[in-house]
């Protein structure tokens, strides 16, 4: 162990003696990066500022602060060699499958630029931690997973290449929105390559829904179906599956209104719905088993022998007559809407000569 200590502290020494970098926000902003001298001399400004505070933090044993001071002057000059430090920060929290990732990303940044003493420096960092880390692939059947490995995203599935994880014991969990994933514990071994499958349990998610029906005259009341099904009266407001979903307003006088409604997780949802004057008109057919048949409805002749269209619905009296007949009279009501039929037979008087 006197071996890797005396490693971590000449790695330590080395990453302090490197740079900072920048995002793609800051590219136009910032210089580009002098590779021709040593990292500390070539930062400017806030690079600069943000650098001598990341080696007071490191100093200190602050080593995450370190580090997000470190990225900020990344991010500033855009130098790849300040990644090493990002590494180090890294590597001083035990964190060895992130600093190798780290000084990867720095080789990336720097391509063809950079030193080659300093990519045989990453080079050599590199072979140095591998002990500290293995492989773990993570194979599962739910695509677009983010795979978490002790709470930091790793990796999403599908997976290609096998992720690089720190040996000792890891907690593996796979995290995806309307699903749920069980932690699963492996104990990672220098070396020895591992092998997880991981499942998500779709899980049922609700979102708050309110509905409310206008147009309603006093004293009438409106259902509201959610899917078919009655949920309660207009205003009404509650937890709904999400997805889409078929809300329907009844009120009787009206016809149905139906929504389709795209319930999201993110936030609720309002539907307003206009109730319209429902038909008035319902449909009447009289049928006789006469053409002499005089058919009459509410007193109005409306045809001979049958009769077959729309009416006002309400109240109706239909009258079927004829001169040698007994006449037929009913009163009913007609439903907006509804289809009522009538058949009439007249019995024949019985009047005439005997014979």
């Amino acid at each position: 162990m006197r071996s890797s200590s005396r490693f971590f502290r000449t790695f330590g020494s080395l990453a302090l003696a490197a740079g900072l970098a920048g995002p793609a926000a800051l590219a136009q902003e910032r210089p580009s990066p002098s590779y021709g001298v040593r990292v500390s001399e070539g930062l400017r400004g806030e690079a600069r500022a943000a650098f001598s505070r990341a080696n007071a933090l490191f100093e200190a044993a602050n080593y995450a602060a370190a580090r997000v001071e470190f990225e900020q002057a990344y991010v500033r000059s855009g130098d790849a060699r300040v990644l090493y430090n990002v590494a180090v920060c890294d590597k001083e929290m035990g964190r060895y499958a992130r600093a190798i990732a780290e000084l990867r990303r720095s080789l990336e940044a720097g391509g063809s630029d950079l030193p080659r003493s300093y990519l045989k420096r990453v080079q050599d960092t590199v072979e140095t931690l591998e002990p500290f880390v293995t492989t773990l692939q993570v194979e599962s059947a739910e695509p677009g997973a983010t795979i978490l490995v002790d709470g930091q995203e790793a990796g999403r599935t599908p997976v290609g290449q096998p992720l690089t994880i720190d040996v000792g014991e890891r907690v593996v969990q796979l995290a995806k929105p309307g699903f749920r994933g069980e932690p699963t514990r492996i104990k990672a071994v220098s070396g020895v390559a591992s092998t997880v499958r991981l499942a998500l349990e779709r899980v049922e998610q609700r979102q708050r829904v309110s509905v409310r029906a206008v147009g309603l005259k006093a004293g009438e009341r409106a259902d509201v179906l959610v899917d078919g099904v009655v949920v309660g009266e207009s205003p009404w407001t509650g937890q709904v599956l999400t997805g889409q979903r078929r809300v329907t307003v009844r009120a009787a006088g009206h016809p149905d209104v139906v929504r389709l409604v795209e319930v999201s997780t993110d936030s609720g949802s309002v539907v307003t719905v206009q109730l319209d004057p429902a038909d008035r008109k319902g449909r009447l057919r009289v049928r006789s088993g006469d053409e002499k048949d005089t058919i009459a409805v509410n007193g109005r002749v409306v045809g001979r022998g049958a009769f077959d269209g729309q009416v006002t619905s309400g109240e109706l009296t239909v009258r079927v007559t004829r001169p040698d007949a007994k006449p037929y009279e009913s009163d009913f009501v007609l439903r907006p809407g509804e289809t009522r039929t009538v058949n009439v037979t007249l019995e024949s008087s019985g009047g005439g000569v005997p014979t």
